[in-house]
């Protein structure tokens, strides 16, 4: 967002700098002085913080193992263990994939999203192409074995969008 701003900044003082918006000889011609300055650095100054904010982003990663989850939130920040008591929020989620190739075709995915106390957010997938992965299933759930946390179920948690293998085990997670 940070980059289209500054993008349109850049846009709008250019055309004032060299008088693209209105005949030069016009008394409400923007000047081509400071202002045209100020814009641009400021544009400049944007894109700036806009390639810190990508490049930041790039090295993210998590590990998930049964006593913690490693997180690396950007190229910038040190890798950081979290463990499975620092976990604020699970939220269920399903879909249906679109792979967009002939070849390919749609199938039933569904998503634990685990939301940590410092706002972490990460995903761990329960399906892989068309194959269910219950050992991933298996593991969460017993990490999680009494652990104080939320659970929340997305409204596509419904049989029309989850593997019906993991629509009873998901709408029901609390209950097991």
């Amino acid at each position: 967002m940070l980059g289209l701003v500054s993008l349109l900044v850049l846009f709008v003082s250019t055309g004032a700098k060299f008088n693209i918006w209105s005949y030069a000889d016009h008394p409400s011609a923007p000047s081509s002085g400071k202002s045209s300055t100020v814009y641009i650095a400021l544009s400049t100054a944007g894109h700036l913080t806009a390639g810190a904010m990508y490049t930041n982003s790039v090295n993210f990663y998590f590990c998930v193992t049964p006593s913690n989850i490693l997180i690396r939130s950007g190229y910038f920040d040190a890798p950081r263990a979290l463990g499975w008591d620092d976990i604020a929020t699970v939220r269920a989620m399903c879909w249906i994939s679109n792979p967009g190739s002939g070849s390919a075709k749609p199938y039933h995915g569904a998503t634990l999203r685990l939301s940590f106390r410092d706002k972490e957010q990460i995903p761990i997938g329960l399906v892989n192409g068309d194959h269910i992965l219950m050992n991933v299933y298996r593991s969460v759930r017993q990490s999680l074995q009494n652990k104080t946390y939320d659970y929340n179920i997305d409204p596509s948690v419904a049989p029309s969008l989850c593997p019906p293998v993991l629509y009873p085990l998901l709408s029901v997670w609390r209950s097991e």
